[in-house]
């Protein structure tokens, strides 16, 4: 996962985000006792055999997806450390006018 977004194609990247995804949900079996490869198929396990909140299922397989499309792009739009990591930029701006932070101990 260190080269996510920087390297690699998207068909290289679903898979690998997918388990990682399969794990955070604690992948579960099925009803014939086969583990879930896909989150529609934790989503659906999860949603028939818990009391969990459709907010707490996992996101549907296409949704998912587009988001690891968003994160490719993001990735490489963040600094790179000299140590290969990378920083994300959170804001550019200052977060208050420094009047503001001078009365406010921001």
């Amino acid at each position: 996962m260190a080269s996510f977004g920087l390297s690699g194609s998207l068909e290289e990247a679903i898979p690998v985000a997918r388990k990682y995804a399969l794990l955070l949900y604690g992948q579960k079996k099925r009803e014939d006792g086969r583990p879930c490869t896909t989150l529609d198929e934790l989503r659906y396990t999860l949603a028939s055999t818990t009391d969990s909140s459709a907010a707490n299922l996992p996101p549907r397989e296409d949704a998912f997806q587009q988001h690891v499309l968003r994160a490719m792009y993001q990735t490489p739009r963040w600094r790179l450390r000299e140590d290969g990591s990378i920083e994300p930029v959170m804001f550019v701006k200052e977060p208050a006018p420094k009047e503001v932070r001078d009365i406010t101990h921001l």
